[in-house]
């Protein structure tokens, strides 16, 4: 299995001491104004300076540094934000906008952003993604029963986008369409891949255009670093040469979450994930095991085919003011049908984390992941927000 090797780096801001000074004009302050420089007065000098980076990240983006045998010296920038869209709509849920935009010492290029718009009261939610890709990616063909042998890298070409829209039905639950764009523009590949061997659909690349009915139901108490509640989802998408599609497919999801917080704020956290696509599935549009929210330890797509089933359980616990734990294990297969999905050759993965949390108002972190699978998998995810 793959190994990835990622030694991650964040640049150091050093904040220079600030001290108060009350001048004399500031002798007949108002009580209320004296009682909040007493209250700052309090805070740890740990606290004082993260109150200062936490404003600074919701500003500045951050310098990202990685390295691994198969893309060279990676540098980049991620931006990250959570934020009310209406101030004085207290209802709805905080809305999300993120990118990340990296290069390699291999050429590799990656550009990529998002946001998630919440507003209406909680009436109304807006997802939205574009991305291009420049970038190596592994696979050990097709199906279950595959070995780091097989191992084999293509380079991709691609430009994406998604557009949700999401209208409440009823108080947790809401529905609404969607739609996916992919361009595989360009798919380089040896000439002895089994890609051209196989004539495997979808080798020279294509164009994928797909649009589809996704219903939601979530009761998570926070959106981005769920404790309690629970959240599920169905979707249903369909790839057609009447919307612009080269291929001919549909694509079913279900997403299931569930979170327990028994004690001291540690939380226990569980999901199941399945989704399966049938009629003419290019491959690089199959379902796809691993990345950096489920089966972490695997690099994602190295293990694919038509359907998926995974399962993952993650503990986490507080460690020390803003820092925090995680433990992970997770369990998963594919199989050209989902009837033909069961228990035998299933693929492991465990792993553990380090949370960091950089918006103390939304409880959302920084998260640092340590994943390892069979074959000697492994690797290392950094992003925002809870992988589930």
């Amino acid at each position: 299995m793959l190994k990835v090797f990622i030694t991650p780096f964040i640049l150091v801001i050093i904040f220079s001491n600030n001290f108060l000074i009350v001048s004399a004009q500031n002798v007949n302050a108002r009580p209320d104004s004296i009682n909040n420089i007493q209250q700052k007065d309090t805070l740890s000098k740990f606290d004082k300076f993260n109150k200062k980076a936490e404003h600074l990240f919701r500003i500045l983006p951050v310098p990202i540094y990685s390295y691994s045998t198969e893309t060279g010296h990676l540098f980049g920038l991620a931006k990250y934000n959570i934020f009310r869209l209406v101030k004085n709509d207290t209802v709805s849920v905080a809305s999300k906008v993120a990118g990340v935009f990296t290069f390699s010492s291999l050429g590799h290029i990656s550009i990529g952003g998002g946001s998630s718009l919440n507003f209406g009261k909680g009436k109304y939610m807006l997802e939205t993604g574009v991305g291009y890709k420049e970038f190596p990616e592994y696979i050990l063909g097709i199906g279950n029963d595959v070995s780091r042998d097989g191992l084999e890298q293509i380079k991709v070409r691609k430009i994406s986008m998604l557009f949700k829209f999401f209208v409440e039905l009823a108080e947790n639950l809401q529905i609404g369409p969607e739609y996916f764009y992919n361009d595989y523009y360009s798919i380089e590949k040896g000439d002895s891949s089994f890609l051209i061997k196989d004539d495997v659909l979808g080798k020279d690349g294509g164009f994928s255009s797909g649009l589809g009915l996704a219903l939601i139901y979530d009761r998570r108490d926070y959106r981005y670093n769920p404790s309690t509640g629970g959240y599920a989802s169905v979707s249903f998408d369909v790839y057609d040469k009447a919307i612009g599609s080269d291929f001919n497919y549909n694509n079913i999801i279900i997403d299931l979450r569930k979170y327990f917080s028994p004690y001291l704020n540690h939380v226990y956290a569980f999901q199941i994930y399945t989704e399966v696509k049938s009629g003419s599935v290019p491959f690089y549009e199959l379902c796809m095991m691993g990345g950096p929210d489920r089966m972490r330890g695997y690099y994602k797509g190295v293990i694919r085919d038509k359907a998926i089933i995974d399962g993952q359980f993650e503990y986490r616990m507080p460690v020390w003011k803003i820092f925090g734990a995680t433990a992970f294990a997770g369990a998963g297969r594919v199989a050209p049908t989902f009837s033909e999905i069961n228990f035998d050759g299933l693929w492991y993965s465990y792993g553990f984390g380090l949370r960091i949390m950089v918006d103390s108002k939304n409880r959302a972190n920084l998260r640092f992941d340590f994943g390892f699978g069979e074959q000697n998998a492994r690797g290392i995810f950094i992003g925002f927000t809870e992988a589930f």
